[in-house]
């Protein structure tokens, strides 16, 4: 049994079912029966003793353990004696090929795609400024619906073929979603992730693991970077994390 990916590991705050889920540290299934992890994260790390400790005993139930973060593997490696990998997202097992055979064409004038997963003044504020520079209209995914949100530059019931595609098809992609980073960077698009506040560990630690901090914006003002000049350099970090990924799956 594969565990992974995303935020399984979450602690909820939600009134009735606070704390983690058993079920995704591997209980109640068949001690006999091979249990690994790939990538899992835990979205914003705060571990009380009391967590440690129930952590401690449920990385027990793992043959192998991989995380996406590597504040996370720091986090609770001491938990265990096994060693714990820091693995990709595994939108990345596939090449930008295999995921374009799921676009569909967009028509669109030339367009900045601001998927808008965590709404703040920062992050509208600075694709406001782009847009000024620019001149290319602003294409919107929204977290949410809204029934203020209307007219052409709003998109906010697209399926999964029609968001990667949006993000393929962008000129520029400014964006507060974890996933919104990962498409961009698979797609080898010109990207600012934005507005994230303190849920933006797992982003850093992404864009860190291939050296292209500058691409996290904290302030409405548009930063210029040469995308072009990055691009090999982030091609080649990829290439080495992707290998280490695959490495890991093989040996689980």
């Amino acid at each position: 049994v594969v565990y992974g990916s995303d935020q399984i590991w979450w602690k909820s705050t939600i009134p009735g079912y606070e704390g983690f889920d058993p079920v995704y540290w591997g209980e109640y299934i068949n001690p006999k029966i091979k249990k690994v992890t790939y990538a899992p994260s835990m979205g914003i790390i705060d571990l009380t003793q009391e967590d440690k400790l129930q952590i401690q005993k449920w990385l027990k139930n793992f043959d192998a353990i991989s995380v996406r973060e590597t504040e996370l593997c720091q986090a609770i490696q001491g938990l265990t004696e096994k060693s714990i990998s820091v693995v990709l997202d595994p939108v990345f097992l596939l090449s930008e090929e295999e995921w374009s055979k799921y676009c569909i064409p967009i028509n669109s004038a030339k367009y900045i795609l601001y998927y808008n997963l965590l709404p703040s003044k920062v992050s509208d504020g600075f694709v406001k400024n782009l847009k000024t520079m620019l001149n290319y209209e602003i294409v919107e995914i929204t977290g949410s619906v809204s029934m203020k949100k209307v007219g052409r530059r709003y998109m906010q019931t697209v399926d999964a073929f029609e968001f990667i595609s949006y993000i393929k098809n962008a000129e520029i992609v400014v964006t507060s979603s974890f996933h919104g980073v990962v498409f961009s960077i698979m797609f080898g698009k010109k990207f600012y992730a934005v507005g994230m506040g303190n849920k933006v560990g797992r982003v850093k630690s992404l864009l860190s693991a291939l050296n292209i901090e500058e691409y996290l914006v904290t302030e409405e003002y548009y930063n210029n970077i040469d995308f072009d000049k990055m691009r090999s350099k982030v091609n080649q970090s990829l290439e080495i994390l992707q290998g280490f990924s695959y490495q890991y799956i093989e040996r689980m």
